[in-house]
């Protein structure tokens, strides 16, 4: 499993905002809940990105739970697919919480 200090580059890009990064995969990275942990608290502010495609990404409880955190305030991302991320029932109710909130998500999977 990597550490949270590999994910800094892609904590970096997502923070950046930039226009033309409007979807990103990181398919089967191995980036855990450090690493989700560190891209949900750069999606907070972010305002480009509309889709994130996380599976397979050993992200558990704790990752869903940083990235359910999230979505209550970004309102850009339209599609979020965290299958196969074990993020079993605490994750899922956090998740399921946070799209009371968010207004622009279409698709979590």
């Amino acid at each position: 499993m990597r550490d949270a200090t590999e994910c800094n580059p892609w904590r970096d890009f997502v923070h950046l905002g930039v226009s033309y990064y409007d979807k990103r995969s990181l398919l089967c990275n191995e980036i855990g809940a450090e690493g989700a942990t560190a891209l949900a608290n750069a999606l907070a502010s972010n305002e480009s990105l509309q889709m994130l495609d996380l599976r397979c990404n050993e992200i558990g409880a704790e990752g869903a739970t940083a990235l359910a955190n999230a979505l209550a305030s970004n309102e850009s991302l339209q599609m979020l697919d965290l299958q196969e991320n074990n993020v079993g029932d605490e994750g899922a109710t956090a998740l399921a919480n946070a799209l009371a909130e968010n207004k622009t998500l279409r698709t979590l999977g």
